[in-house]
């Protein structure tokens, strides 16, 4: 959830982007429910279950963290067809484990070596484009906690990187 937030952050404020940000009706985990709760009450508005979206309003889309499987991704059969026809960039920490989706992304970086969490490539984002997430901003302040609670919960069943270290003392 603060990956998916904190790109669409990136591409309004790097490149003007009006960006919808979605999630699966099933979240997966409670901490995740929080994390879209408390950015329904910053941005005050509901954040969309991509269930309920129509694909053919946007021109890209963008996959952060889905654990990219046949098996495991929220869409309908409907919406996976579409997809296999859009513009779909993928930024993930896991290794997409089979091609049984069909969907060829226009951008791919997944399974990156080196990160236990997408939040810590995420963060490498915000420092590659010269993004410092303020804390006296709102905003900012909940990316970044968000940012770094991804991170240790991405890695709290395997060893912390360098990257992912690094990642924190950035966000910090």
């Amino acid at each position: 959830i603060a990956s998916k937030f904190t790109v669409a952050y990136m591409l309004k404020k790097r490149f003007s982007l009006d960006v919808t940000v979605t999630y699966s009706k099933s979240t997966g985990h409670p901490q995740n429910e929080y994390m879209v709760a408390l950015f329904e009450a910053l941005y005050q508005k509901s954040i969309y279950s991509i269930e309920t979206l129509d694909l053919n309003d946007f021109e890209w889309i963008f996959l952060v963290d889905t654990n990219l499987t046949a098996t495991n991704l929220p869409f309908t059969d409907a919406q996976m067809n579409l997809l296999k026809q859009k513009k779909v960039a993928i930024l993930d920490h896991h290794t997409p484990r089979d091609a049984a989706t069909g969907i060829i992304p226009s951008f791919l970086d997944a399974g990156g070596i080196g990160v236990s969490a997408t939040a810590t490539r995420v963060t490498e984002y915000l420092k590659d484009y010269n993004i410092t997430l303020k804390k006296e901003d709102p905003e900012e302040n909940l990316l970044a906690t968000a940012l770094i609670c991804a991170i240790e919960i991405d890695s709290s069943n395997r060893p912390k990187s360098k990257r992912d270290y690094e990642a924190i003392i950035y966000l910090l």
